[in-house]
């Protein structure tokens, strides 16, 4: 439990700095994306946009969640290629880093969705302030009415599962090298050549968007914490089974 509790300590503290450099540089460019969009031509915007009723709706910081998302896949990649040798030369199990990647991946989700989720409701104000018409519909959640604390609970739900997703990708590219990507993109070519394999690209790729656009219930909520639950238990096979391939500096 001490070497939970110790690798815990040191990935909050490595994140720490990467979260909070990340979220100047995203502040800094929601807060310049508002004055050029005010400053800006009628037809002229920068975040998400689209038509409602065909009025142009927009959304400066909609634009974090790829931001976001981009984050989290280097921040998983990071965690194996970066923390797990220092971790276990550190004398730290296997189980027990993978142990703290679950912890460290909750708590930083959870940061991410609070943080979005207030700028996500402080956004329509700031849209109708330089003169827009603020984009509230988001799928699986509203901004204007959903309180905060769906709005955070959905983030942090589609957070999460996307994390995992990336953890598990994360651990199995360093298991297996480059090899994986090889491996997975001649499963992709060859599952488009034929009629089965496209139906199943299809599938999974309709799949992904409807989970994206559908609003957040019980139903959506047990789909997202089952696909958390798999991402984990795939991310600590390929975790426990790899070797160290470089040395901690």
């Amino acid at each position: 439990m001490e070497s939970v509790k110790r690798i815990i300590r040191f990935q909050n503290k490595d994140a720490k700095k990467s979260i909070i450099y990340f979220w100047m540089v995203i502040l800094i460019a929601d807060i310049a994306y508002y004055i050029i969009n005010l400053y800006g031509g009628a037809s002229f915007h920068i975040g998400i946009s689209g038509k409602l009723d065909g009025i142009r709706v927009v959304s400066v910081v909609g634009a974090n969640l790829m931001a976001i998302m981009v984050y989290f896949i280097v921040y998983s990649y990071e965690m194996y290629y970066e923390t797990f040798p220092i971790a276990i030369s550190f004398s730290v199990t296997r189980k027990d880093f993978f142990k703290s990647v679950i912890v460290n991946n909750f708590l930083v989700a959870l940061l991410f969705a609070l943080i979005q989720g207030i700028l996500l409701k402080i956004d329509p104000i700031l849209v109708r302030v330089i003169g827009r018409e603020p984009m509230l519909d988001f799928a699986f959640f509203n901004a204007s009415a959903d309180n905060t604390i769906f709005i955070v609970f959905s983030l942090f739900m589609v957070s999460l599962a996307f994390v995992s997703v990336v953890n598990a990708l994360a651990a199995l590219n360093y298991r297996f090298g480059f090899r994986i990507w090889i491996v997975l993109g001649i499963i992709v070519f060859s599952s488009m050549l034929t009629k089965t394999g496209s139906i199943i690209v299809n599938t999974i790729v309709d799949f992904a968007w409807k989970m994206l656009g559908t609003r957040m219930d019980l139903l959506q909520f047990i789909k997202f914490l089952a696909i958390t639950v798999i991402g984990y238990i795939l991310g600590y096979f390929f975790t426990i089974n790899s070797n160290i391939k470089e040395k901690a500096v």
